[in-house]
């Protein structure tokens, strides 16, 4: 009776491992709108490069892609402080510089640019990343059913 167990139990535990095993494999990214997602999730920049880690090439090009995004937001702050403060001085009825002003929309015009290639960037690192993590996931093992060097059966590939 206990062979007969194991000659059911058997092919329904190599049957069913490829469910169990399938929720084990990593998440794949999507960008939208400048915003990275895992699982649908938004996540900020630093958990994407801890999950782009393991794969050096998705990883070389996201830290790009945040040394972009860092000089992009140190200049259109300092653009911003540039334009807000002119304005500012005219609204408490001061005389405003707007030199400065116009300094501030040449500091936003370099910040653009560098805004598009930190995404240009970090949409090369998401494919970088999800080609990988979909080239080592599900592929674990093969059953196959056929003739096999002993005869006919189960063949289980590792």
């Amino acid at each position: 009776m206990k062979n007969q167990i194991y000659y059911i139990l058997l092919p329904l535990i190599i049957l069913t491992a490829p469910l169990c095993t399938s929720g084990q494999s990593q998440d794949t990214l999507t960008m939208h709108k400048s915003r990275i997602y895992s699982g649908g999730e938004p996540i900020f920049l630093k958990r994407a490069l801890n999950l782009m880690k393991p794969y050096e090439d998705a990883y070389a090009e996201m830290s790009k892609a945040r040394v972009n995004y860092d000089a992009a937001n140190i200049f259109g702050f300092i653009g911003g402080f540039l334009i807000g403060w002119p304005i500012g001085t005219a609204i408490g009825g001061g005389d405003p510089n707007w030199i400065l002003a116009g300094a501030g929309v040449g500091a936003i015009a370099i910040a653009i640019p560098l805004t598009s290639a930190g995404n240009k960037r970090a949409r090369r690192a998401v494919e970088l990343y999800n080609a990988r993590v979909n080239a080592t996931a599900y592929r674990e093992y093969e059953l196959r059913l056929g003739t096999t060097k002993n005869g006919f059966g189960l063949q289980l590939t590792f």
